[in-house]
């Protein structure tokens, strides 16, 4: 007798470690923080204390609890990262069909974003239980009836109503600087 299983051997704890697995996909699908951990363990990251402050409002804005959300941090501590393009694949997981605009002060910079998140789809497909249907940067559809519109700010964007609109650089550096004074 072998103790190796043999091929087409049922295997309790391979069924065990899949159902474990399933378990945390939905887990990724129903909160904003396991998905924020699982997306950057494959950049062998983890949300800090302030990401998970952060985190933290942007899930009470998914479950409504929080309407209007303004995030001032200082520049390079990921608040892009986890509200501009982390928080759309979730709430496309979380609210399939559900619309998003992303606005910066520029078209490019929007479709940047844009592309970041769907790199981001398309890398955690398995996770997210969901993926592209279209390519376009400007406007895209995922496979489940979500859809994502990247606009500069002041561009018309007539006929499209959103669920979430995330706004994130609307003025350019040095002008950002010059309405403070």
């Amino acid at each position: 007798t072998s103790l190796r299983p043999s091929v087409g051997r049922f295997n309790p704890n391979a069924k065990l470690l899949e159902i474990e697995r399933e378990q945390w996909r939905r887990e990724c699908r129903r909160r904003l923080l396991p998905w924020c951990i699982e997306e950057r363990s494959g950049h062998d990251q983890a949300p800090a204390r302030h990401h998970r402050l952060l985190i933290d409002h942007l899930e009470g804005v998914a479950s409504g609890q929080i309407k209007r959300l303004m995030i001032f941090m200082p520049p390079g501590s990921a608040k892009s990262t986890y509200t501009t393009v982390l928080t759309p694949p979730h709430l496309f997981a979380r609210f399939p069909g559900c619309q998003i605009i992303g606005a910066s002060h520029t078209s490019d910079l929007a479709e940047d974003f844009s592309g970041r998140i769907q790199n981001v789809i398309r890398e955690n497909q398995g996770t997210l239980g969901y993926g592209l249907k279209t390519e376009s940067r400007g406007r895209w559809y995922t496979t489940h009836g979500g859809c994502y519109l990247a606009a500069g700010v002041g561009a018309a964007i007539p006929g499209f109503r959103a669920d979430c609109g995330i706004i994130d650089d609307p003025i350019k550096g040095r002008q950002a600087r010059s309405e403070e004074r």
